[in-house]
């Protein structure tokens, strides 16, 4: 599998989602704000990021998941731990 730099990616798309956030913000906030929100700004048709069985090897890496628009369950936590890294 080739490295791709998504950390750039996803770390915009939160940014103003997470600058919004109060400064008193836990934990918890934040990750109800990054699962919130994630596949939606995200996705590259204006349709929210979607599971889909039966995808993985194929699609399971963040910058295929945002390509293709949906993956499977490990797409998605792989994603969304990702969004939570950046």
């Amino acid at each position: 599998e080739a490295r791709s730099n998504w950390r750039p990616l996803i770390t915009n798309a939160l940014e103003p989602i997470l600058s919004a956030l109060p400064s008193d913000s836990t934990v918890n906030d934040v990750v109800i704000a990054v699962n919130s929100n994630l596949f939606k700004v995200l996705s590259r048709d204006g349709n929210d990021i979607f599971f889909k069985a039966e995808q993985t090897p194929l699609i399971f890496d963040p910058m295929s998941v945002i390509v293709f628009g949906y993956a499977s369950c490990t797409g998605l936590a792989i994603l969304f731990v990702n969004g939570l890294k950046a």
